[in-house]
């Protein structure tokens, strides 16, 4: 007997896609068009004018649904539902970009406006904004950009940018000292000698005398203070910590550069540019150096800094009170005792910049 073929099951719903581009560049065109836009922000100190759309932002945004919820509770009138937004602290261009991200889902960044697209994405909780300023600061920051873009990683703690930001300062303050500490190693036992003759028979001394028969110094070679303590020309290292983005980091975001092993810089130099920002600050703050710098000069490691150069830095120090006098003798001490305790190990790891000194032998683990 003939069986009777199988009805054949319905189809179900099935999504299909057309070209994906479309929507975004139909989209694109509604961003600030005043045609069928039914709210409008005043953006910046020029209070400029920008249209958008209710429907998008609420849907892409839940700090906008929030804001249009809020207002139409407070206000029932159409008249009251057009009085615009004012966004008196933010920059059209930048308003522009997070609407641009809000409608068609990309942005376009520029780094003059970058680091306040970040701020506006972490405040209107649109991570995937965030994720796309994060990555365009990352690829392009600058020596001038560096701690300006630290101070805002760490503001909003934003912990992949933070670390990003410091493997920038640390790769760019890394290629010129190690050139240096090269000349340095091949020229400190003469430096050693030069240091012990008196002025007089410097003076008599000729350049081949003091560092060979070249008749000069070798390239790149460290110079040292009236205290004789040898300091590295880290032409990039001096570059980040003068500039304005330094000067104006958070006791927070400086802390985080200071903990790092990795800066190719001397303490010496490091101390210097510590100080001068401590002195900004209590500009800014309107408060005392020693309160302005009480936690980050806890970062400062002192026990590098050879007997000379504490007498130096007290001397410097009996001015501003930077640095707690308690800080400076446990220094003194080592240098007394030629040995440290395990809580003292952080403050005597020595930098990628470090130049040697003579007392550091007592600072490696089998000297304790």
């Amino acid at each position: 007997m003939a069986q009777c073929p199988a009805k054949a099951k319905p189809a179900g719903p099935s999504t299909l896609h057309g070209d994906i581009s479309c929507l975004p560049a139909a989209l694109r065109g509604l961003i600030d068009n005043p045609q069928f836009s039914d709210v409008t922000f005043v953006v910046g100190k020029r209070r400029q004018v920008i249209h958008a759309h209710r429907c998008i932002l609420a849907s892409r945004c839940k700090v906008f649904h929030g804001m249009f919820v809020n207002q139409s509770e407070e206000r029932t009138s159409p008249e009251e539902l057009r009085v615009p937004f004012v966004l008196a602290d933010t920059h059209p261009d930048v308003f522009l970009a997070v609407l641009e991200f809000l409608y068609t889902n990309s942005v376009t960044l520029s780094s003059p406006i970058t680091l306040e697209v970040l701020t506006s994405a972490v405040e209107y909780g649109l991570d995937d904004l965030r994720k796309l300023c994060v990555e365009f600061i990352s690829k392009t920051l600058t020596v001038e950009l560096a701690c300006e873009a630290l101070q805002a990683a760490v503001t909003y703690g934003q912990t992949d940018l933070i670390q990003n930001c410091l493997s920038f300062i640390e790769r760019h303050t890394t290629k010129d000292a190690v050139g240096h500490m090269i000349h340095y190693s091949n020229y400190c036992h003469r430096v050693k000698r030069v240091r012990a003759l008196p002025a007089t028979r410097l003076r008599d001394l000729s350049l081949p005398d003091l560092f060979g028969t070249r008749g000069h110094l070798p390239a790149g070679t460290p110079s040292w203070g009236p205290q004789g303590s040898a300091l590295t020309d880290c032409k990039r290292s001096e570059e980040i910590i003068k500039t304005q983005g330094f000067r104006e980091l958070s006791d927070l975001g400086l802390l985080s550069i200071l903990q790092s092993n990795r800066l190719a810089i001397d303490e010496v130099l490091l101390i210097h540019a510590v100080r001068e920002w401590a002195h900004v600050s209590s500009v800014v703050l309107d408060a005392p150096v020693s309160v302005i710098a009480k936690e980050v000069v806890k970062e400062l490691r002192l026990f590098l800094l050879s007997p000379e150069e504490l007498t130096t830095l007290e001397e410097e120090n009996r001015q501003d009170n930077l640095i707690p006098e308690s800080q400076v003798a446990q220094a003194w001490k080592f240098h007394a005792l030629k040995k440290i305790s395990d809580f003292q190990l952080q403050r005597c790891q020595r930098r990628k910049g470090t130049l040697p000194r003579e007392h550091h032998r007592y600072l490696e683990p089998h000297a304790k």
